[in-house]
């Protein structure tokens, strides 16, 4: 008789085949391919049921939903990846080590703390006979009892600080504030989103922010294009009462979601029951990353809205660059208060498949915005109307550049736009993008662009050995108008390139997918080495002419509307009239 347990196998999990051993195992779970292997249909099958969860009591704010953004996109940390990638990993490797009789699991060096829960979860749902040595778990169990803690230490202080702010506003700075018809709250970091809005307005309106006295008095003289219009400070509206209720709820929030986790283990449960698997860390973990970035004093917004929304009598309030708990806790006081709410996204290439939860409005690019949802299912689970009116910044930018002449000349100056992703990440899209440029049988200068929540530093060691690249800041759009070509992964930047007449080209890395102008229009998708190398030896003046011109038409027929800030303020003003009637 054989024992069982000669039958069974490891299996090595490594981030990319690049970490493949000289003598490869035979079992090897690779960690980009598998996220490769998923498409957007399952993806947004995956999101969608997952935005559909309902974990809340009645009588409590809906703690999952205003975090639901960041739980399903895990865009705010490099440390998480989105829920749905984590649902999908962990399927896929469970899988793996059920259908080949694994008996170990080993974890390469190369895997990123980002998908260590996800590989803990898998030790933890099967019972494997022979006690696996899963050599991350002493490292994870050390942060879940330690890192997690202080992390919600963190998120208590700093919901106790902006308690503590409105007390010095209500003493030092109260303010009365007369009817209104609409609010707006924008980002100061892209009020160039709202400003054209703002100009086209011809009811009663007031600009609104929630910052804090010290981060007022560190910004009040650096708001660029804002002097022509006056602001209000949302903490000026609150009521000792409602400082009182805030209070309240930090002591429930303290017992119910920093001791007992009530809202993290209620998700553990439901997605449990939905997906038929346990991610019991996985979830921990990003709970963690959110109580790390200090997050959970964004739930204090709704209290502080719902005093705006009473002490104005507003019928509208918009919010501008939302997709964060703030914005969801905005919203939310908007739906209790019978406000209608509005979401002004600045950010044009991830159309609306993240609008607010609770908002009634949003404001997307156009018809092909619409048509991108409806093709995917996007938003099915949620009220939200889109609006097919256009983003006033991308007209404006569009309008900037229309009388350009698209002159490329040699050398080429080509511009690489860099994203916050993780340090392994960032350092493979500068590998590929100075692979492609060194194939080029043209003449050029580069020039890297970081972006704004990014240090030079960090390219400056990564490139040491790169003298004649260009390391910048600044104003990316005065970047982009001497551009001939843009290297980008995923952002703004490819789009606002193709309005400024430059090539934009997408080198795409794992997990993160070309976003809807690029992957619907006729925009290079770049990714492996071989591909990268063919398509810059190919190009030449005339073939970037070629390409550029067919972008530019792209985005002209698909993005851009005119009248877009018009289109908008007329539709809230008309709605206010007909609640009024």
């Amino acid at each position: 008789m054989v024992d069982s347990n000669d039958d069974k196998e490891s299996i090595l999990v490594i981030q990319t085949q690049e970490n493949t051993p000289d003598q490869p195992k035979k079992n090897i779970f690779v960690i980009e391919t598998v996220l490769n292997e998923i498409t957007l249909e399952e993806y947004y099958g995956f999101e969608s049921s997952l935005r559909s969860i309902t974990t809340d009591d009645e009588n409590a704010l809906p703690i999952y939903r205003l975090f639901r953004f960041w739980i399903l996109n895990g865009h705010f940390s490099e440390k998480v990846l989105p829920l749905p990638y984590y649902i999908y990993l962990i399927g896929e490797l469970q899988s793996r080590v059920e259908d080949n009789n694994v008996s170990k699991i080993e974890v390469h060096e190369s895997v990123e703390d980002s998908v260590r829960p996800a590989i803990v979860d898998v030790y933890e749902n099967i019972d494997i006979d022979t006690n696996p040595e899963i050599n991350v778990e002493p490292k994870y169990s050390n942060w879940r009892n330690i890192g997690k803690i202080r992390n919600k230490v963190k998120s208590f202080i700093g919901m106790i600080l902006v308690l503590f702010d409105q007390i010095i506003y209500r003493i030092l700075d109260r303010k009365s504030k007369a009817v209104t018809n609409t609010i707006f709250v924008p980002s100061l970091t892209r009020f160039r989103s709202v400003k054209p809005v703002l100009d086209e307005m011809t009811t009663q309106f007031d600009i609104v922010t929630d910052q804090s006295l010290l981060s007022r008095f560190i910004h009040n003289n650096s708001k660029p294009h804002t002097e022509c219009f006056s602001w209000g400070y949302a903490r000026q509206y609150v009521s000792m009462f409602c400082i009182l209720e805030q209070a309240k709820y930090i002591y429930d929030y303290t017992h119910k979601e920093l001791i007992v986790d009530k809202t993290e283990n209620e998700l553990k449960s439901e997605i449990g029951r939905k997906c038929d698997l346990s991610p019991n860390n996985v979830v921990s973990h990003i709970f963690g990353e959110i109580y790390r970035y200090n997050q959970s004093k964004s739930i204090l917004g709704y209290f502080i809205y719902k005093q705006v929304l009473q002490k104005s009598k507003a019928q509208n309030i918009v919010v501008g660059t939302g997709y964060n708990p703030r914005a969801e806790a905005i919203w939310l006081a908007a739906q209790e208060e019978g406000v209608s709410a509005y979401d002004l996204p600045h950010t044009a290439t991830l159309e609306p498949p993240q609008t607010g939860i609770f908002t009634d409005y949003t404001f997307a690019t156009g018809k092909f915005a619409r048509e991108y949802i409806d093709n995917y299912n996007i938003n099915q689970t949620n009220h939200t109307e889109v609006l097919e009116t256009g983003r006033p910044y991308l007209e404006s930018l569009n309008k900037s550049v229309s009388e350009c002449e698209n002159n490329v000349t040699q050398p080429l100056q080509i511009i690489i736009a860099t994203q916050p992703f993780s340090i392994r990440e960032r350092s493979e899209f500068i590998r590929k993008c100075i692979l492609g440029i060194n194939a080029l049988e043209l003449d050029a200068k580069t020039r890297i662009k970081i972006h704004p929540s990014e240090s030079k530093e960090f390219y400056e060691k990564l490139l040491d050995d790169e003298k004649d690249i260009q390391i910048v800041d600044g104003d990316i759009w005065k970047e982009l108008q001497t551009a001939d070509i843009i290297l980008t992964v995923n952002s703004n930047v490819g789009l606002e390139s193709i309005i400024a007449g430059s090539l934009s080209i997408s080198i795409r890395l794992s997990k993160k997918w070309p976003l809807p102008y690029a992957n619907e229009g006729p925009v290079p998708i770049l990714d492996d080495d071989v591909s990268i190398r063919c398509f810059f030896r190919q190009l030449d003046i005339e073939r970037i002419r070629e390409i550029t011109n067919m972008q530019q038409s792209f985005i002209e027929r698909e993005y851009i509307i005119s009248e877009a800030s018009k289109n908008i303020a007329n539709h809230i003003e008309s709605k206010s009239e007909e609640r009024i009637n």
